[in-house]
């Protein structure tokens, strides 16, 4: 059932004059073009990949397979080991346990360690990795594959004779060695976990286990080694110092048995014993002034430190004034501004160059202070060295006034608490060296080897199976990506439904490619005539029923056929619609309108004619102009070139009587127009017809230009009633193509 053309307004004659065309109600805008497939479009592109698909698949499956043939076999192995987390529990062993390795994240850091280059190095020359094949630099490709295992004993005979340096070794670069081991060589340590896994890829299996076993055997007895040294490091430092502190005892032991031998310790009587009470009370003072004069020397020298480093920040707790503590809270608050300035404000700025000034015056300020305190503490200590020298002249008028016993007694008592002191100390330090000699024997390893790695049964490099696989896999997924982007990223006009989404216009039809044989060329116009009950001959048929629902003379008359580009096929539509309109009993007129480049002459076969022009220049009529086609009865008004066309040509009278003369003599005219992206011809002839067919060439044209030809044609005042296809697939546009059933 045909739908009638919504499009379609008749016009009123009176006096056999047309009347101007209604301006065309405006069209909702077209929908926005589809950005995804549905499933039956999803289904013809599977079916016109699938043949390249197997292509791709096949060419890709075979090249990996036969890359699986020529890659070497290589061998995985896994060991494991663990981080020990416990520590021994004698006191006396404390100061030798390790604790580097009792936090969670202490197996990253160990596996830093086990594979950085002197473990792997130690591991390499313990498996004489370095004088393997695969491994040692310089070595030919010859020599690599003729130990490869596996390989047939002829074979790789005949391949070490290929080798040219097979009777000199080549020197291996150890460093170059390592380097590769390393990125053959995976140490993995989880967070929050104490195990750490040990693999290593080679082209032997056994050659891959007795590496990995000797990597860990390398970095267990690393860490033993590395127990023992520190720990003999610190006997020698405690027998150094014990040594020292057992010749200081003795000297004081010597003085103390001197003094008590000289017979001064002896009291001479009560006079005396106060006399060396005193003594022992004014050395005693003498001792806490020279204590609190190297404290104020301490002071000193502290505030000359900093002043010559410029941070008095770092100063004693008891040398800081109440008034420094301010003025340093200001300068932190200075510093805080002048960070905070500078983000915004250059060097230069007046802010910057105040906040500058400001705080060298407050340095300055602190700097005095510190001055300050400096000559306080420096009276400090003038009056207590005045004080000592005082107490020196005390002192020495006692010991003269003392007796020699008394002297004697005082001296030996502090010979005596001396000797006692460093006893004490002489017995500590004896003590941490026997405790470290005894622990050089209880040492352990703070990791242990949970699992060897055993030698593996199975390759882990990939076989020419799986590559196979893998290729042909990546050969189908990679041509149907290439067919869906080449489909998604096409923006041309390919199917009947693509001219719909593109301009929302109705689709009219779609006219399939028509083949070209190889001796004669058959164009659309001729297969129409050729085959009239043909799919070709039926959809131009449904076509002409779509634009006239009503039958003949009871829709638009003059129709104005263009296209948005050269090439869309709109000329042989025009051609091969007269010729069925024709055929069908309908009284047509087909006129060429393209003043440009006509091209109805050549289509319908017609060599001498009275061209257009003539009628337009006013030195014929339309009788003279009419060309009846044999074959199907139609009637064309054929046109030459024309170098220049104007628009006063196009609008004048002669053109107007023309079209009026051809609407009350024929039920349907067809006209012809050129492009409409290429001239203004179409708008002012599309103006004076009943309505527009724009024809478009399945993927020839864009959406874009499609869009923008539909736009010109409404915005100059053309009533367009929707859209032709040209050049489109039957299996694609099947709904839009009719015929097949009577033509057999």
């Amino acid at each position: 059932m045909l739908i009638p053309n919504p499009a379609f307004r008749p016009r009123q004659v009176a006096s056999g004059v047309p009347t101007p065309p209604a301006p065309p109600q405006p069209r909702p805008a077209p929908p926005r073009p589809a950005t995804g497939l549905d499933f039956a479009e999803v289904l013809a592109l599977l079916r016109r990949a699938l043949p390249w698909c197997l292509v791709g698949g096949v060419t890709l499956g075979v090249a990996g397979a036969w890359l699986g043939t020529l890659v070497p076999r290589a061998w995985t192995a896994e060991g494991l080991l663990t981080i020990e987390t416990q520590r021994v529990a004698i006191p006396e062993f404390q100061t030798v346990s390790s604790e580097r390795t009792v936090e969670p994240w202490g197996g990253r850091s160990e596996a830093k360690v086990l594979s950085s280059r002197a473990m792997v190095e130690a591991a390499v020359r313990s498996t004489g990795l370095d004088r393997h094949p695969a491994f040692a630099p310089g070595v030919s490709l010859a020599a690599r594959l003729a130990a490869l295992p596996g390989l047939p004993a002829s074979l790789a005979a005949w391949l070490e004779d290929l080798d040219p340096a097979r009777e000199a070794a080549p020197e291996t670069d150890l460093g170059e060695l390592v380097e590769r081991v390393q990125r053959r060589l995976q140490v993995v340590a989880e967070t929050q976990s104490y195990a750490i896994e040990v693999s290593f890829t080679a082209p032997d299996p056994v050659l891959a286990a007795d590496f990995v076993n000797a990597l860990m055997r390398a970095y267990v007895e690393d860490q033993i080694a590395s127990k023992r040294e520190a720990t003999l490091q610190a006997n020698r430092q405690l027998r150094r110092r014990a040594d020292e502190l057992y010749a200081e005892l003795q000297a004081t032991r010597a003085r103390l048995r001197e003094l008590e031998a000289s017979g001064r310790s002896v009291e001479a009587g009560a006079s005396g014993s106060v006399t060396a009470q005193a003594l022992v009370a004014l050395r005693a003072e003498r001792r806490e002034i020279d204590a609190q004069r190297a404290a104020i020397q301490s002071d000193l020298d502290q505030i000359a430190g900093a002043a010559q480093a410029g941070r008095y920040n770092v100063l004693n707790e008891a040398l800081v004034t109440p008034r420094l503590r301010t003025l340093w809270e200001s300068e932190a608050g200075l510093q805080r501004q002048l960070a905070d300035s500078a983000v915004q404000f250059g060097p230069r700025h007046p802010r910057m160059v105040a906040l500058q000034r400001e705080l060298g015056q407050l340095r300055e300020q602190i700097q005095g202070e510190v001055l300050g305190v400096r000559r306080d503490l420096e009276r400090r200590l003038a009056s207590l060295r005045a004080r000592a020298s005082g107490l020196d002249e005390q002192i020495r008028a006692a010991e003269r006034e003392a007796a020699a016993s008394a002297a004697g007694r005082a001296g030996v008592t502090e010979l005596a608490a001396e000797a006692e002191s460093k006893q004490k100390l002489y017995d500590l330090y004896r003590q941490r060296y026997e405790q470290t000699l005894a622990s050089l024997e209880a040492y352990g390893p703070d990791a242990r080897i949970v699992s060897e790695a055993a030698v593996p049964v199975r390759p882990s490099s990939p076989g020419p199976a799986l590559l196979g696989a893998i290729g042909g896999a990546i050969g189908v997924l990679g041509t149907l990506g290439i067919a869906f982007a080449r489909r998604r990223l096409d923006q041309t006009v390919g199917t009947v439904d693509d001219a719909v989404q593109a301009t929302g216009l109705p689709a009219l039809g779609g006219i399939r490619t028509i083949r070209r044989g190889l001796v004669r060329r058959t164009s659309l116009p001729d297969l129409v005539v050729e085959r009239p009950a043909g799919d070709v001959a039926e959809t131009v048929r449904a076509l002409l029923a779509r634009l006239q629902p009503g039958g003949a003379g009871q829709g638009p008359r003059i129709l104005t056929v263009t296209s948005p580009l050269p090439g869309d096929g709109k000329s042989s539509l025009v051609a091969a619609a007269a010729r069925v309109a024709a055929a069908d009993g309908l009284k047509v007129l087909a006129i060429d309108g393209d003043l440009r480049r006509p091209m109805l002459a050549s289509l319908i076969g017609v060599p001498r004619f009275v061209p257009l022009d003539a009628l337009l220049m006013g030195t014929a009529t339309l009788d003279d102009l009419v060309v009846q086609d044999r074959g199907s009865g139609a009637e064309f008004v054929l046109a030459r070139p024309l170098r220049q066309v104007t628009r006063a040509l196009l609008e004048g009278r002669p053109m107007a009587s023309l079209l009026a003369q051809a609407r009350s003599r024929y039920d349907l005219v067809l006209l012809d127009t050129p492009p409409v992206m290429r001239v203004v011809d179409p708008l002012v002839l599309g103006r004076q017809s009943d309505g527009t067919v724009v024809t478009v060439a399945a993927g020839a044209v864009d959406r874009t230009t499609v869009r923008a030809a539909i736009s010109r044609l409404e915005d100059s005042g053309c009533a367009v009633l929707g859209v032709v296809v040209s050049r489109v697939g039957t299996r694609q546009d099947r709904p839009y193509v009719y015929g097949g059933y009577g033509d057999r």
